[in-house]
Formats: C-alpha cells, sequence, structure tokens
C-alpha cells in the first residue's frame, strides 16, 4: 500500500519507519533537516532501532503535504496538548482541499473529536488509532502493542487493519469515542497509580519509614496489593516522574468531561494536585540541603540521565527548577541528554546558568535527576 504519515517527531517516525518495511511510505514534517537525514538515511531521532530499520525502509520525506494526493491512507502524528487542538485542524483542513480518501488520526484527541471532525471534513474518511507506545522504545511496542483502531463503518476497519496486520501487527476494532478515550484511560490511570505511590512514600517517609521496604511488605506474595511504582523504582524512595503524555492526558479527560458532561471526575483531579504537590515538596528538600548556596542539576528531561530521550516538554525537573528560582536560588544546569543549544535555549527561559558537568559537581548542593527521582548529592570538597 502507498500510505502517508504526517509529523515524523517522536510519535510519527517510529510509525513512519515501521510501516515503511512493508508499504510504500511518504513522511511530511516542516524540519528540512530532519526530512534531508531521513532521505539521507543519517537521521533516527530517539528512536535506536531506526538505525537498523531505516536503510531498509521504503521511506520518502518531504515538507511539502500535497505529494499526499495519490495515497491510500494518511496518518497523522501530529504534537497534541490538552486543549490546544489548532495543529491538526489545520492539517485536516488542507488535506480535506487536497484529498479524498482514509484519514487516521493518531494524535492524542478528547473524546468525541474524530465525529466532530467527520462532520466538518466531509471529503475524508476519518478513523482514530491512538498512539501506545514509550518515546525510545516505540519501534518495538509498534509490533508488541496492539492497534485500536476506531472506525465508523465495519468496512473502514477491513481496510485500515490490513496496514498493521501486513506488518505482523494485531488490530482490534472499535468506534473512534472507543479508542479516544481508551487511550486517555490509560494515561490516567498510571498518572493515578503514581500518585497513589508517591503519596504512601510520603506518608512512610512522615513516619520515618523506609518506601521501598514498607511497599515491599504489602506487596510480597500477596497478588492482590500490588502498589504500583513511578516510573522506574527509585530506590529508596518513589519517584516524581510519570512523563509528559500523563498530566497532559489527564487534564484532556478531566477538561472534556467538565466541558461536554458538566462533570468533574474525583480521582485523577486529585491525582494532578499531588503531582503538583511532590513536585513542590522536591523543590523545598533541595533548597533545604542548599542553606541558601548556589544549586547544581544534573538532567532537566523527562527522562533521567543516560536514557538519551532529549524530550523537555513538561518536564517536571523544569517545574522543579522554576519553583527554586522562586525561591532566589542561583542555579546551574547541565544535560548531556540535550544538545548544547537546547540547553542554552532552556536555560534562558528559566534564568539559570547553562554549565558544564563539572560545574555543576562544584555546587555545594546539587541534585542529579538519575532512577526518576532527583537524588540530593552534597558536594563534600567544599
Amino acid at each position: 500500500m502507498k500510505l502517508g504519515v504526517v509529523g515524523l517527531g517522536a510519535a510519527g517516525l517510529p510509525v513512519a519507519v515501521c510501516l515503511a518495511q512493508k508499504h510504500e511510505v511518504i513522511g511530511i514534517d516542516l524540519d528540512k533537516r530532519k526530512v534531508d537525514g531521513l532521505n539521507k538515511k543519517t537521521y533516527f531521532g530517539t528512536e535506536k532501532e531506526a538505525k537498523e530499520l531505516l536503510p531498509k525502509a521504503n521511506l520518502k520525506a518531504t515538507t511539502k503535504i500535497e505529494e499526499l494526493s495519490d495515497v491510500e491512507t494518511i496518518i497523522l502524528a501530529l504534537p497534541s496538548s490538552s486543549n490546544d487542538f489548532s495543529l491538526i485542524t489545520s492539517v485536516l483542513e488542507k488535506l480535506n482541499t487536497i484529498y479524498k480518501g482514509y484519514v487516521i488520526i493518531s494524535t492524542t484527541s478528547p473524546v468525541g473529536s474524530t465525529r466532530n471532525f467527520q462532520n466538518k471534513f466531509k471529503n475524508l474518511i476519518l478513523a482514530y488509532i491512538p498512539m501506545r507506545t514509550f518515546e525510545g522504545k516505540a519501534i518495538a511496542q509498534f509490533y508488541d502493542f496492539p492497534h485500536l483502531v476506531g472506525v465508523f463503518e465495519d468496512k473502514d476497519f477491513d481496510l485500515i487493519s490490513k496496514i498493521y496486520t501486513e506488518c505482523d501487527c494485531v488490530a482490534t476494532k472499535a468506534t473512534p469515542e472507543e479508542a479516544e478515550i481508551s487511550k486517555l484511560f490509560s494515561n490516567t490511570a498510571r498518572q493515578i497509580e503514581i500518585a497513589v505511590a508517591n503519596e504512601f512514600g510520603h506518608m512512610c517517609k512522615l513516619y520515618d519509614l523506609d518506601p521501598e521496604h514498607v511497599f515491599k511488605l504489602v506487596t510480597e506474595g500477596d497478588p492482590h496489593r500490588k502498589l504500583k511504582r513511578p516510573g522506574i523504582w527509585a530506590g529508596k524512595k518513589p519517584g516524581i516522574w510519570g512523563g509528559f503524555c500523563l498530566p497532559k492526558d489527564t487534564n484532556m479527560l478531566v477538561g472534556g468531561l467538565a466541558l461536554n458532561r458538566g462533570y468533574t471526575p474525583q480521582l485523577p483531579e486529585v491525582a494532578e494536585r499531588i503531582r503538583i504537590e511532590t513536585i513542590k515538596r522536591k523543590a523545598d528538600e533541595i533548597y533545604y540541603h542548599s542553606s541558601g548556596g548556589p544549586i547544581g542539576i544534573m538532567g532537566i528531561t523527562n527522562k533521567p540521565i543516560g536514557d538519551t530521550t532529549p524530550d523537555v516538554r513538561n518536564s517536571p525537573v523544569i517545574d522543579v527548577i522554576a519553583l527554586l528560582r522562586q525561591k532566589g536560588a542561583d542555579i546551574l544546569v547541565y544535560d548531556p541528554n540535550i544538545s548544547r543549544e537546547e540547553l542554552l535555549e532552556v536555560a534562558n527561559k528559566l534564568g539559570v546558568k547553562a554549565a558544564k558537568e563539572e560545574e555543576v559537581k562544584k555546587c555545594n548542593t546539587y541534585a542529579v535527576f538519575e532512577n526518576f527521582d532527583l537524588q540530593v548529592k552534597k558536594n563534600l570538597n567544599t
């Protein structure tokens, strides 16, 4: 089949590379350097496995969306936020003028949005297939996770599912609304699990107890008492991390229900409050240890140092830094996961200094993002 993928970022690139192992794929992105790198087989994004698969991929990248006019199906893998859907709307408006056929929305969207778009863009046959993969592991999970195909008609599922089954993937039929809410439920449930772990961990620390040991006592040998861990287990304390998509999708679910159904779900709202409070406690802990001196921060992305995923979107570390700046702290930041240029850009926005690793470690107090928590360190040589 001849397919189009619009958006070749952290979500779209793995999809395009995987599909191009069995299909002909035209990828669309506005970043010309990325497009040139893909055509030269030298750009792999954040997916290590792309380096192996891209040379074998029947993939052509371009900045011109008009080149999709004769493809059989188009997949939209565009960035999203909790409340701004102008990008996906503008792309659908453009496609509606140059294309007649199937368009799969894979951008995380509120419940009912695919049906609303279908009512507006009559030249397109819309479906919704959520991205269910983790950045950095998306290629392996493309094949491991079932693809939830939300369609309006059974015949649409028969056609669209072949895109994935021909790549040796599993495709499961759903309505668009079922697929939309399933994605939001998945990430909201994870957000709630992390909130429970963080809240229980804080309770343990208030009693001067080791959360890791207590959690083990609760869960060991009891299949009905499995406390979830936030991200990767953070040594002797629960971490504060859940990644970029969890709070975004939780807020999208809560906001959509409040707006369209007049209902505010309590658990997701409480989970978001706990997330914010946990970040505040982490900032207070670091500031307390600094005694008012300069603070070094190693690692500002959503993933710990060494993960190599250069994603700073809604990073809790950046939230911690912003809170420390409100307290008047002088801060130096370093992160090997991102380029020096991006580090400088983030540092300038936050009003802190982009430093080298050795400069950060010279601070009397510094915090290292490892094991999904900002672990406070003391420089004993000062």
